[in-house]
């Protein structure tokens, strides 16, 4: 006997997003600022990648994210948004889809890195199981690199292929405090 499966989706909510559409990276390079600058401002520290990139750096400087552990103690750090009030990220890295889904349906976008790129998803369609909880089906994605923007596809490792992004490393689910 076979079940049918309902299929839902989980977003964050767009209108918590300052800038529609997000601001895209400002330089060739900042594609984690942007991505950072999007789910702070979503989680109610609005900040600039400007302002990430002094925070990182002490200058504002065109510098990639670094390598995979730098990178991580960047989502992990304490920040000043844009109103002077200091904060903490904490990531929650990803290691299954249903982890990345039940971060979306808790209301926090997932931030994915390759070896040369960020970007951010959004949404997700699921199915609910028995066995292992969820099962994401297809997404929505934002891609601070212009000229690319807002995507949806089924099968992530077919656009970290397609655009190049490289070896994908990692996926994690970042909160504020």
């Amino acid at each position: 006997m076979v079940l049918p499966f309902e299929g839902y989706t989980a977003k964050i909510n767009s209108t918590m997003v300052v800038a529609s559409p997000p601001e895209l990276q400002k330089t060739s390079v900042w594609c984690w600022a942007a991505c950072l600058s999007l789910i702070f401002t979503y989680e109610g520290h609005p900040i600039s990648q400007e302002q990430i990139i002094i925070q990182n750096f002490d200058s504002l400087e065109n510098a990639p994210a670094g390598d995979f552990l730098n990178f991580e103690d960047r989502l992990n750090g304490e920040y000043i948004d844009a109103n002077g009030k200091k904060f903490t990220s904490g990531a929650t890295q990803i290691f299954l889809s249903g982890e990345a889904t039940r971060s979306l349906i808790d209301g926090f976008p997932i931030l994915f890195k390759g070896i040369h790129h960020a970007f951010v998803q959004i949404s997700v369609t699921y199915r609910h199981t028995f066995e292992n909880g969820y099962v994401g089906m297809v997404g929505t994605f934002w891609d601070p690199e212009p000229g690319v923007g807002y995507f949806r596809n089924s099968d992530i490792y077919s656009y970290i292929n397609y655009t190049g992004l490289g070896i994908y490393q990692a996926a994690w689910s970042i909160t504020t405090q």
